[in-house]
């Protein structure tokens, strides 16, 4: 492998970090707009089950590309993983019975503090560009 197709890979995993942020975003709004609807319980429960699967995805596909690259705050970023990821279960088994406003608002909060803060903070340490989530 040359060292074009390094960065050229490397180029490729942090497209894919940004294209799973703007993928959470779109959940996000789409669970925002179920709660506007008030939609039934069950879809509410799909939408907050489908968000909180996609951000576990996000979060192992950050830390893969994170072990890869030798990235000297992985464990500091996974420690902040499990413990969004930890939060959302509570959030999720907590929205069983009745999905609403609130739990989304302590999902969407969590999320976009981790994407505006570490998540930027890693895609300039290796070198992309600044993530436009704001």
């Amino acid at each position: 492998m040359s060292a074009n197709d390094t960065q050229h890979s490397g180029e490729g995993a942090l497209n894919q970090i940004l294209d799973e942020h703007e993928g959470l975003l779109a959940l996000l709004d789409a669970l925002d707009e179920y709660l506007r609807r008030d939609a039934p319980q069950s879809q509410l429960q799909t939408a907050f089950a489908k968000l909180t699967d996609a951000i576990g995805a996000h979060f192992q596909s950050e830390e893969t590309l994170m072990a890869e690259n030798d990235y000297a705050y992985l464990p500091a970023h996974r420690q902040e993983h499990a413990a969004i990821l930890q939060d959302l279960q509570q959030v999720l088994v907590s929205s069983q019975n009745a999905a609403s406003r609130t739990h989304f608002n302590v999902i969407k909060r969590k999320l976009m503090i981790h994407l505006q803060g570490k998540d930027r903070s890693l895609l300039q340490d290796m070198g992309g560009a600044e993530a436009a989530i704001d």
